[in-house]
């Protein structure tokens, strides 16, 4: 009975800790993803260099218009990314989709839009 009541010990410590982790993990997730995110770094990566460089009053606005550029120019890869990867997916099920049988196509786009809905939340948090 010990025996038994220590692995299962082990095995609720195991369980709550894998848990924990993932949790952990998708709320780095959205905060590394979010744009808010990124263009608070990118201001802190000016700032630390402003620091560094010691930059004068006059060369600060300037410099710091050429850090939201940077922001701004990575926020739109990161969007023309997301809108390639998309259109990929959306070929790729097309073409799969022509291969399958009338009763595979219908498991194939409940398997799709099960993908779909576990990724909607972190998507439309990031956002």
């Amino acid at each position: 009975m010990t025996k038994l009541k220590l692995a299962l010990s082990l095995a609720a410590v195991f369980a709550l800790g894998n848990l924990s982790g993932m949790a952990l993990a998708k709320q780095i997730a959205k905060r590394m993803l979010s744009p808010k995110s990124q263009t608070a770094s990118l201001e802190r990566r000016f700032k630390d260099d402003a620091k560094r460089l010691g930059l004068t009053p006059s060369q600060e606005p300037a410099i710091r218009e050429h850090y939201k550029a940077l922001a701004n120019d990575i926020l739109a890869l990161r969007e023309d990314t997301q809108n390639k990867v998309r259109d990929s997916f959306k070929s790729h099920a097309s073409q799969i989709n022509a291969l399958l049988e009338p009763h595979q196509k219908e498991i194939f786009h409940k398997l799709n839009q099960e993908r779909l809905n576990r990724w909607k939340p972190l998507r439309d948090e990031t956002r």
